[in-house]
């Protein structure tokens, strides 16, 4: 598999991702994966 950069904060630029932040990236990664799964299979 991969790897993807997803995000990138500077120090101090950011101190915690906020709830809906980790979703989205949850989401990203859940996407990303399954479309790497269905590519691996072919």
């Amino acid at each position: 598999m991969p790897l993807y950069l997803l995000t990138l904060f500077t120090k101090g630029d950011r101190a915690n991702l906020g709830k809906a932040e980790r979703s989205d990236l949850a989401g990203l990664v859940e996407v990303l994966a399954d479309m790497w799964k269905g590519r691996a299979k072919s």
